[in-house]
């Protein structure tokens, strides 16, 4: 099929916008998300609320998605101006996918956490009321952390194996997961 010269001057209009929206979007979410995860950290933070073993998940799943935030955002700006160092190294790409993908797991994990220790805040039963402890908070974070990063270790070497072979089909230089 061959393309006319407005065909071209679309994609090439496409690709301006693109690049632009790549370049200062990540900028405004960078700094939104960063404001937003601060501030619940200090809000949780607060000593009436430290005793409080939802507060615990709460605090934990802001920091989790904070650190989820710049390891993506970061490296997606700096892409712009071709100087993402998950470009030229494979290992960083792949340290970068790990990260992603745990620290998005964790924070999803502690949000869980916390609706299942106002679950057990609530109940009528006081065995069950026992279970929401600060103790029994923090050795849950220290477990899901220690989980999350075993259980996801599978995908660091499935993505290596499919880096590996799209490198010995097709020599490709970098593959951006």
């Amino acid at each position: 099929m061959i393309m006319n010269t407005s065909d071209h001057e679309a994609i090439e209009n496409l690709s301006f916008i693109i690049n632009k929206l790549n370049r200062y979007i990540p900028i405004v979410l960078l700094i939104l998300g960063s404001i937003g995860h601060i501030l619940n950290i200090l809000v949780f933070a607060r000593p009436p609320l430290r005793t409080n073993s939802c507060s615990i998940y709460l605090i934990s799943g802001s920091i989790a998605s904070f650190v989820s935030l710049y390891v993506y955002l970061i490296t997606s700006f700096l892409a712009t101006y071709n100087r993402d160092p998950t470009q030229k190294s494979n290992i960083l790409c792949e340290i970068r996918f790990y990260l992603r993908y745990s620290t998005i797991t964790l924070s999803t994990w502690f949000i869980l956490f916390a609706c299942i220790d106002r679950l057990f805040t609530s109940s009528n039963n006081a065995y069950i009321r026992l279970r929401s402890s600060l103790y029994l908070a923090k050795r849950t974070i220290v477990i899901a952390i220690i989980l999350v990063l075993f259980v996801r270790i599978h995908k660091y070497f499935i993505a290596m194996q499919f880096i590996e072979t799209i490198f010995a089909h097709k020599q490709i230089k970098h593959v951006k997961l």
